[in-house]
């Protein structure tokens, strides 16, 4: 999903006025002591936050990045980066000026990197050897990267193949195999999401039938007949929902099987977790055997029935385009696809990974990739707007400032150095006398010094005004005051 994304250059040094002040690099060693944090492994395209932990009084921190952009002003102790290249890096300087003399540190950089999804499965349940009804663990080698999202399944040639009973949607989970009746091969398979781009990892497994005790089974007619009759404790589950079957007064002497979506499983203990990967309606049969060979299976009338269901609820995000000016901004909110849609009952919003929101409308607070988790009626919870996100950009109103000497004598020029940070600005003066031109918007690097001179004697205000050049909403200003005296 493409979405308008407003970004400007940032540079390394104050521009324009800055150019006619003298530049003491690194002299009265001015030195940045904390070092940049923030991701090193980007997704192209979205919005990163970085920062430093230092603060001090009278110095401007000014932000640079190679490979990619700024989000509005590129000063402070944080900034917002986007990067377009595969390799890239941000740096930080810290300045000040005295006495007409700029004092540069040395700058502090961060090198960065497109992400790369390559995630792997790894079996972590002990045994390279796997069994039909049995249980086994995995757990996904990430490397660095923290996704938005992870779901397993097993592979489409078997859909009776296994359950996922613990984990669909972490990290490590725990699955368990059927007593399949086609082929014994199939794949376990985890979908990693991030930033709206899925990878896929694949674990090939070859099932070997489980030992069973050799019970040859037969119908039998006698007084004391098992309890077959069990109950769940709800009759309408999610996909991704694990169903727990109970045996009614366990026996460790009897051998248990389930039966459910033309597959079955022998119990290894009371509980037994089973999973219907499908939308539909599943019916679940108990067969238990006496270890004379007697088997015994749920009466029809005694089958549970359970509906499974899957959420599923497409549409968009809004709004859109989806760059604004800090102070001005527009929250989020999801429009179903079919407007008579009443199915969704709540919204989970997310940035990346974490939930941000539970509210139907969310106001962003910060630049990043949004998208809702989308809750049914029935408690149902459907991700797949993960691979869909909006990126939600907030610009920071472009840094101002102007260098005056606050009181000059009359008959003196008064010279006011009008100060940016970012080459992609507009700006132009307020106030008293201007000379031609320095009341109308400029882009060329021109007019940042205003020379006045024959002010009388009184008090006078001058502002500096600027706007970033693709978004003229996202303005600043910056006002002194200035005195001329008699004497």
């Amino acid at each position: 999903m493409n979405n308008r994304i407003c970004y400007f250059k940032s540079i390394s040094i104050i521009i324009f006025s800055f150019f006619f002040l003298n530049t003491a690099a690194h002299e009265n060693k001015v030195i940045i002591s904390s070092e940049i944090s923030g991701p090193q492994n980007v997704c192209t395209g979205f919005p990163y936050i970085y920062g430093i932990e230092e603060e001090e009084s009278g110095f401007i921190y000014v932000w640079e990045v190679e490979g990619g952009k700024t989000l509005g002003n590129n000063t402070g102790q944080q900034v917002t980066a986007v990067f377009t290249s595969p390799t890239g890096s941000i740096s930080v300087v810290k300045q000040f000026v005295e006495n007409g003399k700029m004092h540069r540190s040395e700058p502090k950089s961060l090198s960065v990197q497109r992400m790369v999804l390559d995630p792997k499965i790894i079996n972590t349940s002990g045994s390279d050897v796997f069994y039909t009804s049995s249980v086994a663990t995995f757990s996904l080698d990430l490397g660095s990267l923290e996704p938005d999202h992870i779901e397993w399944r097993f592979g489409s040639n078997n859909g009776n193949f296994g359950n996922i009973i613990e984990g669909f949607y972490e990290p490590d989970v725990t699955v368990s195999f059927n007593e399949i009746n086609g082929s014994s091969r199939s794949v376990l398979i985890a979908e990693i999401t991030k930033c709206g781009v899925t990878a896929v990892a694949a674990f090939e497994i070859q099932l070997q039938e489980k030992p069973l005790p050799n019970i040859k089974y037969k119908d039998c007619e006698y007084e004391g007949v098992p309890n077959l009759r069990f109950s769940l404790d709800h009759m309408v589950y999610n996909y991704d929902e694990p169903v727990t079957l109970t045996v009614p007064d366990y026996n460790p002497d009897y051998l248990y099987r389930w039966s459910f979506s033309g597959t079955h499983y022998f119990a290894e203990g009371p509980d037994t977790k089973i999973q219907f990967p499908n939308e539909g309606i599943g019916n679940i049969h108990l067969t238990i055997i006496t270890p004379t060979g007697c088997a015994f299976t749920t009466p029809a009338e005694d089958t549970v029935v359970v509906v499974i269901l899957k959420a599923m609820t497409q549409g968009t995000i809004t709004p859109r385009p989806t760059c604004f000016c800090e102070g001005n901004l527009t929250p989020l909110s999801f429009v179903p696809m079919n407007p008579f849609d009443q199915s969704s009952k709540q919204l989970i919003w997310m940035c990346d990974n974490e939930e941000v929101s539970r509210e139907m409308i969310y106001q962003p607070v910060q630049s990043g990739s949004y998208w809702p988790v989308i809750v049914d009626k029935q408690g149902n919870k459907d991700y797949s707007m993960v691979q869909y996100p909006l990126i939600y950009l907030i610009q920071k109103p472009p840094f101002v400032s102007i260098n005056s000497p606050g009181t000059i004598v009359q008959g003196e020029e008064l010279v006011l150095y009008g100060i940016v940070t970012d080459e992609n600005v507009e700006y132009k003066w307020s106030g008293a006398s201007l000379p031609e031109g320095f009341e109308d918007w400029n882009s060329e690097n021109a007019n940042t010094i205003l020379k006045i001179k024959d002010l009388k004697p009184g008090t006078y205000d001058f502002t500096f005004h600027t706007r970033l050049s693709e978004n003229l909403s996202c303005d600043n200003s910056y006002t002194v005051t200035v005195e001329v005296t008699d004497k």
